[in-house]
């Protein structure tokens, strides 16, 4: 831009300072702040660095004057400006451009949405809301998880009606589906019907058991001695396990001796006057004659 009366006069201040330099006078430089003011500027080479010399302000100082000023100054060789004067005014000038390249970031940075850096984040709200959204997403999947173990539930019980195969409820049972799910009641109803029939059968061949065992620990005891035994009879109980093994239901010695301790005594009382009729129906089977035999007491034939 070619400085002129007109041109100086007409130059405006903008957000950024502005620097205009004559064509004239190449050395010299209008300097145009901010704040509006304007500063006559004039480099003056002192071998390898510049030396940068304040002339005036415009208006107290116009264009002409200006160089006629500059010219001086750069006509004297032997001219050293004051130290104190040039550091002053170079001083100055830093300080202006300071202000104007921070007016300048100020005004950029409030048109500019700044995201916020994770590195200057607090790192407690950080670790908060990362627990809270695993959290969230445990939720859900505890959510989505739970509706499909009910759906499962669910076609398990309406195939188990259809087909009436009690392995589709055993499976189920086995199944991790009823940890957070409640059985429908119809299910409930009909696991609970098998369980009580199989309860019933087993505790019915348990007293089976006990009863045969029971009976063959008297028969080799009281009904052979004549009297209830006192301590346990080791080969009476060897006759029980070898009795249970003879009809396919073996038991060991250990639990047939626990048995005999734990309820003999009792199963004796109870069926005190079932014994008397059995222990006589025995003795009249082991006193009657075997065919062929003379029921006389062995005496000899005519």
């Amino acid at each position: 831009m070619r400085l002129t009366k007109n041109s100086v006069e007409e130059i405006q201040s903008g957000p950024d300072m502005r620097q205009f330099r004559d064509h004239l006078v190449p050395e010299l430089w209008l300097i145009v702040y901010p704040s509006g003011v304007k500063n006559w500027h004039l480099c003056v080479p002192t071998g390898e660095k510049e030396k940068i010399v304040s002339i005036g302000s415009y208006p107290q100082v116009d264009l002409r004057e200006a160089r006629k000023e500059a010219r001086s100054w750069l006509q004297d060789a032997s001219y050293s400006p004051e130290p104190h004067y040039f550091q002053r005014d170079n001083r100055r000038l830093l300080d202006e451009h300071k202000r104007v390249k921070l007016s300048q970031v100020m005004k950029d940075r409030e048109s500019v949405k700044f995201k916020p850096n994770p590195l200057f984040q607090d790192q407690k709200k950080i670790t908060q809301k990362a627990s809270d959204l695993r959290l969230k997403e445990e939720e859900q999947r505890k959510f989505f998880r739970q509706k499909q173990e009910e759906i499962e539930i669910e076609t398990a019980w309406k195939t188990y009606q259809k087909t009436q195969n009690p392995a589709i409820l055993s499976d189920l049972l086995r199944s991790e589906n009823l940890i957070n799910n409640p059985l429908p009641i119809e299910m409930a109803r009909e696991i609970a019907h098998f369980v009580d029939h199989v309860t019933s059968q087993s505790n019915d061949a348990s007293a089976v058991d006990d009863d045969r065992i029971f009976m063959t620990y008297w028969r080799h005891t009281e009904l052979k001695n004549g009297v209830a035994p006192l301590l346990m009879n080791s080969e009476a109980v060897h006759e029980c396990v070898t009795f249970m093994e003879a009809i396919g239901r073996p038991i060991p010695y250990e639990n047939i001796e626990i048995f005999l301790k734990d309820r003999y005594v009792e199963w004796r009382k109870n069926n005190s006057e079932k014994l008397e009729k059995s222990a006589k129906v025995l003795r009249e089977m082991t006193n009657k004659p075997t065919e062929g035999e003379d029921p006389d007491d062995g005496t000899d034939k005519e």
